[in-house]
């Protein structure tokens, strides 16, 4: 894998956890039951990485994307509309967890690929 492939999932990983950050904080508001807005926020994620997949999918597989994407929407979904419902986490605080939340997942992903590439034993 190229170094600009691995710096575009990293790029797309953070697109996944800032674009769901920001879509929840529009949709939900502080007076929304907790767990109504954690449902909204993995739904709403899980928009966000289906867009994703949709835009970049000519440039990087969609099982590429996919399995870090899933972890980052659906997390940060629910941890800011949680967080947003209750109203007493700071926003600045939570982008900046967002990100690195995203890039530890993406982190992770690259890790565990390269851990298990290599030869096939035959049966």
């Amino acid at each position: 894998m190229k170094i600009s492939d691995k710096l575009l999932d990293y790029l797309i990983a953070m697109m996944a956890g800032v674009a769901t950050y920001l879509l929840v904080l529009v949709v939900v508001g502080q007076s929304w039951n907790m767990f109504v807005a954690m449902i909204v926020g993995m739904v709403l994620g899980m928009v966000v990485l289906g867009i994703l997949i949709l835009t970049f999918c000519r440039v990087i597989p969609a099982f590429e994307i996919m399995p870090g994407g899933m972890v980052i929407t659906m997390f940060v979904g629910m941890a800011t509309g949680m967080s947003e419902a209750m109203g007493i986490v700071c926003s600045l605080t939570l982008f900046i967890s967002v990100v690195v939340f995203s890039l530890l997942v993406q982190m992770r992903m690259h890790l565990y690929n390269h851990q298990h590439k290599g030869e096939v034993s035959g049966g």
